[in-house]
């Protein structure tokens, strides 16, 4: 392939390998039958560390240890477990009564099957591009080819798929021997070498025939048939046939599924030396399948194995090392072991020793060998790999970033079987990248993922439903994938799934299944989950109300950097909400989430430097940080920003670029801004006089029912600037914003009444107004309160009441005084 890399001394923090907005993972692969545990690296959400997380491989059941063996391949006797562990079929056949022959050949053939097994091992060395004899040929891998062929990788393995569980090339199509054959000694035993040769004869004829029955050549394929066959050769002391059988119990094939036996069957061979049962009774004891799960135990078997050069088994036993399973964990050892399997061929293997190599783990971060050892894997079609690959380039992970080759590679991974790819497609065929958009394409791509057990294409199927991107709004389909998701175990749905019960989209509010759920992600570290709990107790929904247990929920979330916890812990200490003030605290937490781009963090932080709050004054900074909030569209923060550069501080006064920003701000839906353009275009104030234009942003902030702007508009419509004098409008509007309690529109709605204009002359009213603004320590309302009880208009005169007046009228005011006098004038006492 094809690529451009980095140097492979760079280094580079690996996000998530598909981020949509909605930090996403890598959901884990449903297990399938017959593999060997596979180690994939996930990185979890909204978390730049990458964690362990085991999948199987999807490949043949060949991979389980099944080999496929030459006409007079050697076979190894070995101590039967018993009729009563063969197959109650076994009753019917007409079994060579040779107890004595079999007893008798026993020894030698174990004695047989040391020399075969040291030969074995000798021979093969990690760079062997043949198959052993003595009955330890390699495995098939690579189920996913969609042709048979008789190539084999350098490990001895074909490199085919098959509809069955097994590859169906015939024995002697396929086995490649050593030059140097490891032979049976067919000398005499005890004057039994003509019965020794028909009971082998008949083993190979009843083998032969088994394979047949098994992978359907030149007959039907009948799994009943095949494991008839392979149990009497098993009777008669085939180990090739014994393999198989445990195979077919562990997996149904044939019989009745019983894990119990499979342990049993293995534990026979696995004893006398046998690689392939070593290595499949250490997955059974990995699995806990059949067996108690014990991780000791799988690693000893796995060791076995590997040290006899087994590439699977040196795979499986990397991977115990990479998560601890049973062994120390150990990055630099498993690295050691998949790479000693990569080297003789094994795919899953190399796609291991990749990412080792792509998330610097155990190793040195490498692109330049995590993208050789990557593409080898793919190039034997591991879809995994394949699936990685399209990540580093759809993230620019070591390679030029590529949005176009990645969706090529997603595409090939999910031709190859990775329901994860199909997710991955359908959310470039959403957003764009590196394809047309596409929603039904989407949508279409994320439902075939979800039908092979997709969790996170549940997930993102429900996030459509729910915000209608894409589809028609529907929120009982969105809590039916988010369901769904979450059973899979996805703890994005599961918050999801909270978040829908906690605000009662789809579904009732219930604050107590919405924790529930909260709760199930939490479980996984769900930062977002953490947060939502936080939400729950702070605000006391459906809880006593807890700021020590939100605190703590906060936490939890903020230290995996959520940048919403991180705010909302700030905001406790700034306001001490559950804990002690603490500006320095509030700055700091601040400063966390506004470091990595939370825009009200940004502002929150920009102004406690505007004020010295927590922090020492610095304009500077201030703006910068106003600048970055503003920058994503937070609307407080283009306001502050014009308020700096209309005020001058920290930057030079400039006005045209405070109306810059007070216009964004505006456009925007902030009413604050929205009443400041008002004004200035109003009084001119660093722009034109525009009264057109004031009375536009007026009425835009008047429509959030802003009071000062609705006074003003009173003002334009009682004057007449910018619209038609309109004096029943002008009262309109007065009376809106004397609703809201603003003292200027107050005393100028009085002013209507006393004068009836627009409205009907009414001194009551006048007064009741005057009086409203007047309590609110507006001079000028009790000016003129003290003039209407002077007069006797609307209430009784009374000159002592509008001394009163005129006294608080004048209170603190350096010419107060003047006003008495003015006003006593009227009434001759001079």
């Amino acid at each position: 392939m094809s690529n451009t890399t980095q140097h492979p001394s760079q280094t580079q923090t690996l996000q998530p390998d598909y981020v949509d907005g909605l930090t996403s993972s890598i959901a884990p692969l449903p297990e399938t039958d017959g593999v060997e545990p596979q180690i994939d690296i996930e990185l979890a959400a909204d978390s730049p560390s990458p964690v362990c997380k085991e999948h199987r491989d999807v490949s043949s059941p060949t991979d389980s240890g099944f080999e496929l063996k030459s006409p007079g391949h050697d076979v190894l006797p070995y101590t039967t477990i018993g009729e009563q562990t063969i197959d109650t079929k076994m009753e019917s056949l007409s079994a060579i009564d040779s107890t004595n022959l079999i007893t008798a050949l026993s020894k030698k053939f174990s004695d047989q099957s040391i020399i075969d097994e040291t030969a074995a091992t000798s021979a093969e060395s990690p760079n062997s591009q043949v198959e052993k004899v003595g009955g330890e040929s390699q495995d098939i891998d690579n189920s996913t080819r969609s042709t048979i062929s008789s190539d084999h990788n350098s490990n001895g393995e074909a490199l085919q798929s098959t509809p069955g569980p097994e590859d169906r090339s015939n024995d002697c199509e396929k086995i490649t021997h050593h030059s140097t054959e490891v032979s049976i000694d067919t000398s005499p035993v005890d004057g039994l070498s003509t019965a020794q040769d028909q009971v082998k004869s008949e083993m190979d004829e009843n083998y032969k025939l088994g394979v047949s029955y098994y992978y359907g050549k030149g007959v039907a394929q009948d799994y009943s048939k095949a494991i008839e066959y392979f149990l009497k050769a098993v009777k008669q002391g085939h180990r090739d046939s014994h393999h198989k059988a445990a195979y077919m119990y562990d997996h149904g094939y044939g019989v009745e599924m019983d894990h119990s036996k499979a342990p049993e069957w293995y534990q026979v061979l696995a004893d006398q030396g046998y690689t392939k049962s070593q290595y499949n009774l250490g997955l059974l004891y990995e699995d806990g399948r059949g067996i108690t799960r014990d991780y000791v135990k799988a690693a000893e078997w796995f060791e076995m194995a590997a040290k006899k050069g087994y590439s699977k088994a040196q795979n499986s036993l990397g991977g115990l090392y990479r998560c601890g399973h049973g062994v120390t964990k150990d990055y630099s050892k498993a690295v050691e072991l998949y790479e000693q399997a990569a080297i003789q061929g094994l795919p899953s293997a190399q796609y291991n020793l990749g990412t080792m190599y792509l998330y610097g783990n155990g190793t040195t971060q490498d692109f330049v060998k995590a993208l050789h050892w990557l593409e080898k894997a793919a190039d034997q079609e591991e879809s995994k790999a394949v699936f990685k690959l399209g990540t580093m380039y759809q993230n620019g992970y070591g390679v030029t970033q590529n949005h176009s080759k990645a969706a090529e590679l997603y595409r090939k991974a999910a031709d190859l079987g990775q329901p994860i790819a199909l997710s991955n497609l359908g959310s470039m065929y959403q957003k764009g990248d590196g394809v047309a958009k596409d929603h039904v394409k989407a949508l279409e791509l994320y439902e075939m993922a979800a039908s092979q057990g997709n969790a996170k294409a549940c997930y993102k199927l429900g996030h459509m439903y729910q915000s209608g991107h894409g589809v028609t709004q529907d929120y009982a389909k969105a809590l039916e994938w988010y369901l769904n998701g979450a059973n899979l175990g996805d703890s994005r749905a599961q918050c999801s799934l909270g978040d829908m019960y906690e605000f009662g989209h789809g579904v009732d509010k219930d604050y107590s299944t919405a924790m529930e759920w909260y709760q199930e992600a939490t479980g996984q570290g769900d930062c977002r989950a953490q947060f939502s709990l936080g939400i729950i107790y702070e605000n006391g929904r459906g809880v006593t109300r807890d700021y020590s247990k939100a605190r703590e929920w906060y936490l939890k979330s903020a230290s995996q950097g959520y940048t919403k916890a991180q705010h909302s812990l700030g905001y406790m200490y700034h306001y001490g909400r559950g804990v002690s003030r603490n500006y320095t605290k509030a700055a700091e937490w601040y400063q966390d989430a506004a470091s990595q781009g939370h825009a009200k963090s940004q502002f929150s932080l920009g102004k406690m430097y505007e004020i010295g709050c927590g922090v020492t004054i610095d304009y500077e900074k201030a703006a910068k940080l106003y600048e970055d909030a503003s920058s994503q569209g937070y609307v407080r923060a283009q306001y502050s920003l014009g308020l700096l550069y209309q005020n001058g501080n920290g930057k030079i006064k400039d006005c045209v670029k405070a109306e810059e920003w007070y216009l964004k701000a505006a456009n925007g839906g902030d009413a604050r801004a929205q009443y400041i353009l008002g004004l200035m275009y109003q009084d001119g104030n660093g722009v034109s006089q525009d009264y057109s234009k004031a009375v536009v942003y007026y009425e835009m902030a008047g429509d959030q029912k802003h009071s000062r702007a609705l006074c003003n508009l009173g003002i334009m419509y009682e004057n007449g600037c910018g619209v038609t004098q309109d004096y029943v409008k002008a009262a309109e509007w007065y009376q809106k914003a004397a609703r809201q309690g603003n003292d200027i529109a107050q005393c100028n709605l009085a002013f209507m009444y006393r004068n009836g204009n627009g409205v009907s002359q009414n001194y009551s009213k006048a007064v009741e107004w005057y009086k409203k603004a007047a309590r609110q320590g507006y001079t000028k309302a009790r000016h003129e309160l003290g003039i209407l009880y002077h007069n006797g208009e609307g209430v009784p005169k009374d000159i002592e009441k509008a001394m009163d007046w005129w006294e608080t009228a004048s209170a603190g005011r350096p010419l107060g005084m003047n006003i008495i006098v003015d006003n006593l004038s009227l009434t001759n006492w001079f």
